[in-house]
């Protein structure tokens, strides 16, 4: 599951942007394959993968086919997800009490993506690609917060840098005409 957790984090931290439908499906991913272990209780591996995986293609399904839909549904649980990571790596609750902040931060999250959709989804898919490769225990406890920062700039960066460097259009040479 640590390979799975890496290589989503990575993913979402790089081409969240790019790949929409993949920014949907993973982030359907992270948050099936959290519930499972975290508010269901299912102890098992496998389940916990199942569901996330099951998730993750419904989201990708919403994304292909009813992408404005699919906009507001994702932006909701990105958010949530996110504030929740957030405060619990900050150590400001657990599980079980931050539902409120939690529903707060799915619709402000939900409502920015709907109105500034790549600047929104390339912040988001950031935050929690960073949080998914921090969140996988490979990195010391007291770096965890410094290294989680420097993976959301970085991601912000690269994927702001690639937003910005479209190919531009090639202009065609006038011609005179001889009238």
């Amino acid at each position: 599951m640590l390979f799975l957790s890496l290589f989503a984090g990575i993913l979402l931290l790089f081409l969240g942007r790019r790949f929409f439908w993949l920014f949907v499906a993973l982030v359907g991913f992270l948050a099936g394959f959290s519930a499972a272990g975290n508010f269901f209780n299912f102890n098992n591996p496998l389940l916990e993968l199942l569901l996330g995986v099951g998730f993750g293609i419904v989201g990708a399904l919403l994304a292909l086919f009813l992408q404005h839909f699919a906009v507001l549904i994702f932006g909701f649980v990105a958010g949530w997800y996110c504030t929740q990571s957030l405060l619990l790596m900050f150590g400001l609750g657990n599980m079980h009490n931050l539902w409120l902040p939690a529903l707060i931060g799915g619709i402000i999250a939900m409502i920015l993506l709907s109105v500034t959709f790549e600047y929104a989804l390339i912040i988001l898919s950031a935050v929690i690609g960073a949080y998914a490769i921090v969140d996988t225990d490979i990195f010391p406890a007291q770096y965890q917060v410094i290294i989680f920062a420097v993976l959301v700039i970085i991601g912000v960066l690269f994927q702001f840098k690639d937003l910005t460097h479209k190919p531009r259009p090639v202009k065609a040479k006038h011609r005179k005409s001889s009238h």
